[in-house]
Parts: structure tokens; C-alpha cells; sequence
């Protein structure tokens, strides 16, 4: 049984095991996860062309910006990709789940608890 269902089931008994906080994702394989992120049209179109976020001169490693596994949750907080011509595009990138974990290590969160200094 997936951890999924398992999880469901647990749920129709009036027990729970789901953590309270959690990232739900698609993740192609077991080594890999998709994050969302919006960009300008430029940044965007360069990107998807040739498959490298810094295709456009326009990219800055430095923008501090947020990645979201969440399709629906990235469109949401980029105003259905009208809120701001930087965040006109929605990107769909699959990175390692290592290198996801890593960024997770380094977050510091905004809100909703103690922030932190990334170690």
C-alpha cells in the first residue's frame, strides 16, 4: 500500500500520521522534483529555448525568489502571471530531489515561525 493511501485510510479511522507541515510535489522519479517558478517573458522564453535558466542575460543568480511544488500555488502568488511583467511566465523545473533538499536546509522562513541564519 502507498504511503498515500495508507495515510488515507489511517484518516477514514479518525487516526492521522500526516504531518502538519509537508511539501506535496510530483516527483518523476525518486531522485528528481518539480518546482514552479515566474520569471519575465524574456528570462522565460530564453530559458525554455535552451534549457538553462540563465539563457537570458536578464537571469541573476542573486534575485532572491521563491520555488514552489505547487503549479496552482505559484500562479496563485504571481497574480495568474498578470500581478507583474517580471512574473509573466510560469516555469516548470525538474531538479534533483539532493538539490532540493539542500535549498530546504538553507530556507529561512519569512513567516510562521522563527527565522533563522542558514548554516
Amino acid at each position: 500500500m502507498s504511503r498515500a493511501s495508507n495515510a488515507l485510510s489511517s484518516s477514514a479511522q479518525g487516526q492521522t500520521d500526516i504531518p502538519y507541515k509537508q511539501i506535496r510535489a510530483h516527483c518523476p522519479t525518486p531522485d528528481t522534483i518539480v518546482v514552479y517558478q515566474a520569471y519575465s517573458e524574456t528570462i522565460a522564453t530564453a530559458a525554455a529555448a535552451e534549457g538553462r535558466l540563465n539563457a537570458s542575460s536578464e537571469f541573476k543568480m542573486g534575485r532572491m525568489t521563491w520555488i514552489k511544488p505547487s503549479f496552482y500555488w505559484c500562479m496563485y502568488r504571481s497574480g495568474w502571471s498578470y500581478k507583474d511583467p517580471r512574473q509573466a511566465r510560469i516555469l516548470a523545473i525538474t531538479m534533483t530531489m539532493a538539490g532540493f533538499l539542500t535549498l530546504l536546509r538553507n530556507a529561512v522562513p519569512s513567516t510562521g515561525g522563527d527565522a533563522h541564519t542558514p548554516g
